[in-house]
C-alpha cells in the first residue's frame, strides 16, 4: 500500500515542533531550519545527529519512528557509499 500524501496543513500543525526539536538537536537557529534545507548540507547534521532527532521526535510526538528511515529520507537518491564515508555522513 502506498504511503498517503501529507497535507500542507498538516505539515503547518507539526512543522513549529519539528523545526524547534531539529534546531535544538543541531544547536541552530528555528529560523535556519525550513522544508527545503539540507539537513546534512544545509544545517551540518552528521550521521550521529539523526539517532539524536529520532528520540526527540518520538518524544515531542510520542510515537515511534522506524530506526534507518531518517537516513533513508535524508540520504534521498544519493549512493550510500556516497552519502557515509568512514562512518561519517558526507
Amino acid at each position: 500500500m502506498a504511503p498517503a500524501e501529507i497535507t500542507k496543513d498538516e505539515i503547518d500543525a507539526v512543522y513549529p515542533t519539528v523545526a524547534a526539536t531539529v534546531a535544538d538537536a543541531l544547536g541552530c537557529d528555528p529560523e535556519d531550519v525550513k522544508l527545503d534545507v539540507s539537513l546534512i548540507e544545509g544545517l551540518d547534521a552528521e550521521s550521529i545527529d539523526f539517532l539524536d532527532l529520532v528520540f526527540r521526535l518520538e518524544r515531542a510526538f510520542k510515537v515511534k519512528i522506524p530506526r534507518g528511515k531518517i537516513v533513508e529520507d535524508a540520504r534521498g537518491d544519493l549512493p550510500e557509499a556516497e552519502f557515509e564515508q568512514k562512518g561519517i555522513a558526507t
